[in-house]
């Protein structure tokens, strides 16, 4: 699954073939995660949101949603 989906081969693909757009997540202390979207026709697809576990109960994921929101 990594290889299919999450190489960075399979990444590069998505963002330049599918559309994707791919966002880091951090802080000035270090990278905290990614996430990667896709907009289609009538939606916001999220295809993957990512956290590393020293970074959880940050609200990442929280702020990562009220990004998009406004996205």
């Amino acid at each position: 699954m990594l290889e299919h989906f999450q190489s960075v081969e399979a990444i590069r693909r998505q963002i330049a073939e599918e559309g994707y757009a791919y966002y880091l997540l951090g802080r000035l202390d270090g990278g905290a995660g990614y996430i990667a979207i896709r907009e289609e026709s009538d939606a916001l697809f999220l295809s993957k949101l990512y956290v590393r576990k020293c970074f959880r109960g940050l609200h990442f994921a929280a702020d990562t949603m009220a990004f998009l929101r406004g996205y």
